[in-house]
């Protein structure tokens, strides 16, 4: 999947997301240490790292959580809605 829908909704509602560092799509949405965590791919240890650490520092994890949100704001409901809109009043 070029970019995880679930992973938008996730971030949308205020997760940090945990990513590996494989997916292109995901990699355009996350920011490493800004809004989430990426790991190497098959690093079974750094991934256990990165749960552990959003676990245990509540301050990383919310703020990721809200750099999270704010970085899939332009694909909210009212914006996509309002970008139809102005495609709809363009035709003739």
């Amino acid at each position: 999947e070029g970019t995880p829908n679930a992973l938008l909704e996730a971030m949308s509602v205020g997760v940090a997301p945990v990513i590996s560092d494989t997916t292109a799509g995901a990699l355009e949405y996350v920011e490493d240490q800004e809004n989430g965590l990426i790991i190497p791919v098959e690093d079974v240890d750094g991934l256990a790292n990165a749960f552990f650490q959003l676990i245990e520092n509540d301050t990383i994890r919310r703020d990721f959580a809200k750099r999270s949100i704010a970085k899939v704001q332009h694909l909210s409901l009212p914006e996509v809605a309002r970008i139809w809109q102005a495609t709809i009043d363009k035709v003739p």
